[in-house]
């Protein structure tokens, strides 16, 4: 139904046809430019170890979360300058794999925190 003429009813926001590349808020460069400045600070990443019990299906876990890839753009956005403008570049499909897996079981007690911790700050220092 079409909005009435007179009223201040926000129009809805249209699916853009060409999902790439695409121009970025003034938030979202100066979010880019601090991570320039600050290369190797983790200030917007969020890394995250989980200890599992019970045997873990990671062929379920890995389509499960492809599929909230595929389902979410922003988890498949980078950003590029092009021709002194920055852009965002909406991939199809997040190349390679979702998730890195290190099984600690065997690593002992005293070791497996300071292991987790290795693993983290690489997870931190991964650029998509």
């Amino acid at each position: 139904a079409a909005a009435d003429p007179g009223s201040h009813a926000t129009p809805p926001v249209e699916r853009r046809q060409q999902q790439s590349p695409a121009p970025v808020t003034r938030t979202q460069e100066r979010i880019w430019y601090m991570q320039q400045m600050l290369q190797g600070r983790p200030t917007y990443n969020l890394p995250s170890g989980h200890l599992l019990h019970g045997e873990l299906d990671r062929a379920a876990l890995e389509r499960t979360l492809r599929e909230i890839v595929r389902r979410q753009a922003a988890l498949r956005t980078t950003f590029e300058r092009e021709g002194g403008t920055l852009q965002m570049i909406v991939h199809e499909d997040a190349p390679g794999e979702i998730m890195g897996f290190d099984d600690l079981t065997e690593t002992p007690e005293a070791d497996r925190r300071r292991r987790l911790d290795e693993l983290l700050e690489q997870a931190i220092a991964l650029k998509l």
